[in-house]
């Protein structure tokens, strides 16, 4: 019992250690794509990052099967063009050409 204590403790600090670094990330990424001269570049990012919380939120909230495949795809999209925007918006700050399509590598 003392070691499934253990356990639960390091897993909740675990938790809290790798919501603190997605905060960080997602700080760090707001600082970037806020340094993006074109507003509408922004404000697309800014759109497509609502869109994923809000995806997020139907899927906990989903309790059938074939909504939860269509929710997943959705998402899957989102965040796809989600990269892909960012990536495009970091060539942009950065010179160089932007990618044709989102880079997971």
């Amino acid at each position: 019992m003392a070691n499934a204590a253990v356990n639960m403790i390091q897993a909740e600090q675990l938790r809290k250690r790798i919501d603190e670094l997605t905060e960080r990330q997602e700080r760090l990424m707001d600082e970037l794509v806020a340094m993006h001269p074109d507003p509408s570049v922004r404000d697309r990012f800014e759109a497509l990052s609502s869109k994923i919380e809000e995806l997020k939120i139907e899927i906990r909230g989903c309790n059938d099967m074939e909504d939860l495949k269509e929710l997943e795809g959705k998402i899957e999209s989102t965040v796809e063009s989600w990269v892909h925007h960012f990536q495009i918006i970091v060539a942009g700050l950065m010179g160089a050409p932007p990618p044709s399509g989102p880079i997971f590598q």
